[in-house]
């Protein structure tokens, strides 16, 4: 399975127990934003050194796990939802214009610059993913605060979670 998402830990507190989470779309097929406890739960499990599940591998709770540490989740700083592949495409091909390259006066350079663009918009740096990329916060509002001490400010990983 592909990964869909990057992840990274924004912000950690105690009082009350919340965890910040800043999520970008890494691939064209991530799709609309999970928002569910249960993709909100598959985050915290891949973020906490202490449970068996490791990064990169989904977790699948059962009913009532995931509710069990996460009171709530709020989405906020939404950019670029939904994605939209042709416009991508679009802004691609008019910045290539806008340099000079066309499609039919230099080919190799255009495809060259296009394939280019397209991997920078995923890689997630520079002005492209800026423009493009798909990104959201989610804050997790959590029953305790016991997860809270495994987690990193900063810390960073890709995830193949959904749904």
């Amino acid at each position: 399975m592909s990964t869909l998402w990057r992840v990274r830990i924004t912000g950690l507190s105690q009082q009350p127990p919340t965890l910040s989470l800043q999520l970008r779309a890494i691939h064209p097929d991530a799709g609309a934003l999970p928002t569910s406890l249960s993709f909100a739960y598959r985050l915290l499990t891949e973020a906490t050194s202490s449970t068996t599940v490791t990064r990169g591998q989904i977790a699948h709770p059962t009913d009532g796990q995931a509710e069990a540490p996460i009171d709530s989740v709020t989405v906020s700083d939404e950019r670029n939802f939904p994605y939209d592949d042709d416009a991508a495409k679009q802004y691609i091909e008019d910045e290539l214009r806008g340099s000079g390259l066309t499609p039919d006066n230099t080919p190799e350079a255009w495809q060259a610059g296009f394939i280019e663009s397209w991997q920078e918009l995923w890689r997630g740096k520079g002005p492209i993913t800026e423009a493009l990329a798909p990104t959201a916060t989610l804050t997790l509002r959590l029953k305790d605060t016991s997860a809270l001490s495994e987690l990193t400010q900063g810390a960073e990983w890709d995830t193949a979670a959904y749904g």
